[in-house]
């Protein structure tokens, strides 16, 4: 299919299907959207960028620059030579605490093993939020426990783990809440038993399990539903996901076209037209992967330390910008009738708390708050 550009993206913070890690409490995929008579302009800057700190690392790696403020500059001026040259960001972030709630709403509210749970509340977004929002405002020691039950697909444990939420909400006060996990309980070990049996099928990869795969997943959704251009996506490498990417692309783009409108207005489709191809590359090679890269390293900095209230270098905040700020002018211009549409340039997937403090502060930081 004739494309006129290519999305250049990476990730960082993936644990696979692990998904809480201390050490690492958010996940994302960017990069950048660029055109085919663009492209070499843009990686020509990057390599031009970049050669002014060759001889002090020999691996320009996002991780690497962050420890010293010379890596955060360069990363700023990449960033802006990348827009400079035709680049657009895009980000997808996910608080994975916040995702193991919607992975518990998933569970306990599956109106195929609930009949409590209607099933128009799959095509609502709202209302699922709403739902993983409940669980993530009681204690995490709930959280924790059901993220290591179904890790390991321990169909005893994840029913224990939805009993405890049911005493959970009936102490304070949210018996209508635990009626509704109640219904599930009947049939919880067979929800489990027959995710496990799907996910080790000899004819699919392994990795459907894993935190990053719908996340990526959500890529070629973003492109059918937001971009203007039909896309090739070039993913940096990553040896232990690429089969499942691809089983993942081939699945979603081979599929006869249908569309399907969810209550907040979004689409999810079926039969991929804009989304035309996945091929993957090695960031030592390719200078706007690693461009991806340092953009993510960035965002990734920033939001730990708005998390711990610390302050935020100027150019580690105008790194950051390039791609949390698409979501913060896109939600403000939703905010404010008098401001122009901004396009949509990223998604995130968090908690209330959590995407207040990040995008408060990022507000904050550049004064529009």
């Amino acid at each position: 299919m004739r494309t006129s550009h290519t999305l250049f993206c990476d990730e960082t913070g993936n644990t696979g299907s692990r998904f809480l890690d201390p050490a690492q409490p958010m996940f994302a995929e960017g990069g950048w959207f660029i055109s085919h008579e663009k492209r070499p302009d843009a990686m020509a800057a990057v390599e031009a960028i970049e050669e002014k700190l060759r001889s002090h690392s020999s691996e320009l790696k996002g991780k690497n620059l962050l420890r010293t403020p010379r890596g955060w500059a360069l990363m700023r001026e990449i960033s802006k030579a990348v827009g400079q040259n035709g680049g657009v960001p895009y980000i997808h972030i996910v608080e994975k605490r916040y995702f193991v709630c919607s992975k518990i709403v998933e569970t306990f509210f599956d109106p195929n093993f609930n009949p409590r749970v209607d099933p128009s509340e799959t095509s609502d977004p709202e209302k699922r939020q709403a739902d993983a929002q409940q669980f993530y405002d009681s204690p995490g020691l709930l959280v924790d426990q059901f993220a290591e039950a179904y890790r390991i697909k321990d169909h005893k444990a994840v029913k224990q783990n939805a009993t405890n939420w049911i005493a959970e909400f009936s102490t304070h006060g949210r018996r209508s809440f635990a009626e509704k996990i109640e219904g599930v309980l009947p049939e919880i070990e067979a929800e489990i038993i027959a995710e496990q049996r799907a996910d080790s099928s000899p004819e699919l990869p392994s990795g459907l399990d894993s935190l990053n795969l719908p996340i990526v997943a959500e890529i070629f959704q973003f492109i059918e539903e937001h971009s203007p251009w039909k896309c090739e996506i070039v993913h940096d490498q990553t040896a232990s996901f690429e089969a499942i990417y691809v089983f993942i692309f081939q699945l979603m783009a081979r599929a006869e076209r249908k569309i399907w409108l969810k209550k907040d207005g979004s689409k999810l489709y079926a039969g991929l037209k804009k989304a035309c191809s996945l091929s993957f590359a090695n960031s030592e090679k390719q200078p706007l992967i690693r461009a991806a890269d340092y953009a993510l390293a960035g965002a990734r900095r920033f939001i730990e330390l708005a998390l711990r209230d610390e302050p935020v270098p100027t150019d580690i905040r105008e790194v950051a910008f390039v791609n949390l700020g698409g979501i913060l002018m896109e939600t403000l211009s939703h905010m404010h009738s008098s401001l122009d549409p901004f396009p949509k340039l990223g998604l995130v997937m968090a908690s209330s708390q959590w995407a207040t403090k990040v995008f408060g502060r990022l507000g904050q930081e550049i004064g529009v708050f």
